[in-house]
């Protein structure tokens, strides 16, 4: 959990100066084992760890390749549950930056936008919609960078945030 944290906190501070004179961004830090929420600032009381990991969610619920459907609705579910907490320390219109210490998975992501390093909600929401298609085991492309158990659930977790709490873009912090 420390490396998260150390690592969510560099890349918040290097924000800070990007988004000066907008507000602090809320950081998203997808890990491994878990992720963590830093709501502008890295006071005890703007964070909060969440119990989704790109890893942790593959070995706990999707473990289909690609995953099953019913193991989609099971993750989103959980998804939502623990995005939903983090609500109540998020600051009013807030940016959203989104980092993590996998660079692929970062890279990845970053391929996925029309703009360099920013992901608009409905980019994501078409990841999601092709991760869906190929768990139906329609439209499943063995070419697609988004073919590996990390990336699934980046783009849950990341769509599941976004949806929930009301952002329609995503910095990716490199």
């Amino acid at each position: 959990m420390e490396e998260i944290t150390a690592f969510a906190r560099e890349r918040l501070t290097g924000a800070r100066v990007q988004f000066d004179g907008r507000g602090a961004p809320t950081c998203l830090a997808l890990g491994s084992e878990h992720s963590l929420v830093l709501a502008g600032t890295d006071d005890p009381q703007t964070r909060i760890v969440l119990a989704l990991g790109v890893a942790r969610t593959s070995r706990e619920t999707l473990r289909g390749d690609p995953p099953f459907p019913h193991e989609l609705e099971r993750a989103i579910s959980i998804a939502e549950d623990e995005v939903l907490g983090a609500q109540p320390i998020l600051p009013a219109s807030s940016a959203l930056m989104v980092c993590s210490p996998d660079v692929s998975l970062m890279a990845r992501l970053a391929q996925a936008g029309r703009q360099p390093h920013r992901l608009e909600l409905a980019e994501v929401e078409a990841l999601y919609q092709a991760l869906a298609r190929a768990s139906e085991r329609r439209a499943y492309t063995s070419d697609s960078p988004f073919r590996d158990p990390a990336s699934w659930n980046a783009v849950l977790i990341l769509r599941e945030f976004m949806h929930h709490l009301g952002y329609q873009a995503a910095w990716l912090a490199p």
